[in-house]
């Protein structure tokens, strides 16, 4: 049997424990889209509480909770139907990020997109692209979907919410 890792979707509890018991002041963690929209435009309310409960039990315990919106995976769907390349990309994700601001009361700061730098490299890197540094350069129609993607969505966020909003970049 494989191992489970550090499985944070079951022991969330747990971590958020640990993270309080460091002293630390917050926890950023994702809502999985793939789980969230496991088929293209069907949603699972199941997911969404889930990661409520999640949100509910970071500011229990005195964490504020700092919500990334996608970090890297996917729903098998949208990869498969040509994912950030997509024409409509942007609106998809935007889709998506409309049905998870319900479940964002009591959250500052969202992050659209996880080091999309990064990301770019790595979708790079799986279709052969050579690159100079450590990870293929990412290709250019990629970048262009991942921008649209984090602007609809920032427009969005900001239109119907008071969050902060941006991306992480990964700094080497």
């Amino acid at each position: 049997a494989l191992p489970i890792s550090c499985d944070s979707f079951h022991r969330y509890r747990e971590d958020i424990a640990i993270i309080k018991g460091l002293g630390l002041n917050a926890y950023r963690f994702s809502v999985e889209w793939a789980r969230i929209e496991p088929e293209d435009n069907f949603f699972s309310q199941a997911m969404l509480d889930h990661y409520r409960s999640m949100i509910e039990e970071t500011i229990k315990a005195g964490l504020e909770p700092v919500v990334t919106l996608q970090h890297f995976t996917l729903p098998q769907w949208f990869r498969i139907s040509g994912a950030w390349q997509r024409p409509d990309a942007a609106e998809i994700f935007t889709r998506y990020v409309e049905k998870v601001i319900p479940i964002l009361s009591g959250v500052k700061r969202v992050v659209t997109i996880n080091e999309p730098n990064i990301y770019g490299g790595i979708l790079a890197a799986q279709s052969g692209v050579q690159g100079k540094g450590f990870l293929p350069e990412p290709r250019p129609e990629d970048v262009k979907g991942l921008i649209a993607s984090h602007r609809a969505a920032v427009k969005v966020l900001k239109l119907k919410t008071n969050l902060e909003v941006g991306w992480s970049v990964a700094n080497l």
